[in-house]
């Protein structure tokens, strides 16, 4: 069997094993709330005391914007662990019997976890979709413009995190609780250090009732 088959059965066999979990039903189910929120109007993206119109650029970005700020910190969570599991269950030992490299074995636990992470996105995908037309302010359809922030923002802050969940995972020190903490206060001043340029520029994201 060549490497990229070997490749593809690793992350497929991670990602059939994650999306299974209650975890990430969880997490899916807080990513279409999220959706919602939008779509109601409790989550708004303001330029000074402006708004956009729903349109595909205004709800591409919007949608952007949310899942690559929220499902950032539960993303992580959700695919911290791969290795501890697979040490637990012993197939790590029946892995380290092959002819399998660590940096293989890196390579595809990273692109299980971002397998992962993308399905999340992809929801988020249908809702800006479904978004647009129930909002009816702009039925216009473009699709690139409205998909677009998904996958040029959204889909990279996800790379990261699948990432850095594996390098979390191979450092003793962070692989347990601890690192846990310190991802949330991470990912708050990542979060801090995003927001304060828009702030400083008249833009913020918001929750308003209408």
């Amino acid at each position: 069997m060549n490497s990229g088959r070997v490749l593809w059965h690793l992350v497929k066999a991670d990602f059939l094993t994650r999306v299974r979990r209650t975890s990430f039903l969880v997490t899916l189910g807080g990513a279409l709330f999220l959706g919602y929120q939008v779509f109601a109007g409790h989550v708004v993206m303001r330029l000074d005391d402006y708004r956009g119109i729903y349109n595909s650029a205004w709800v591409g970005a919007l949608m952007g914007v949310v899942t690559s700020t929220f499902l950032t910190l539960a993303g992580f969570y959700i695919v911290k662990g791969s290795i501890l599991r697979d040490e637990t269950t012993r197939v790590g030992q029946i892995l380290a019997g092959t002819p399998m490299s660590k940096s293989f074995y890196t390579v595809a636990k990273f692109l299980g976890n971002f397998a992962v992470l993308a399905a999340m996105v992809a929801v988020m995908a249908v809702a800006a979709l479904c978004m647009q037309m129930l909002r009816a302010e702009d039925r216009t359809l473009h699709l690139w413009t409205l998909l677009s922030p998904l996958l040029l923002y959204a889909l990279p802050a996800m790379a990261f995190v699948a990432a850095l969940a594996v390098l979390f995972e191979t450092l003793p020190l962070l692989r347990g609780g601890l690192g846990n903490v310190i991802w949330f206060f991470a990912w708050m001043a990542l979060i801090v250090a995003g927001v304060a340029p828009a702030a400083t520029h008249g833009g913020q994201l918001s929750r308003a009732d209408y």
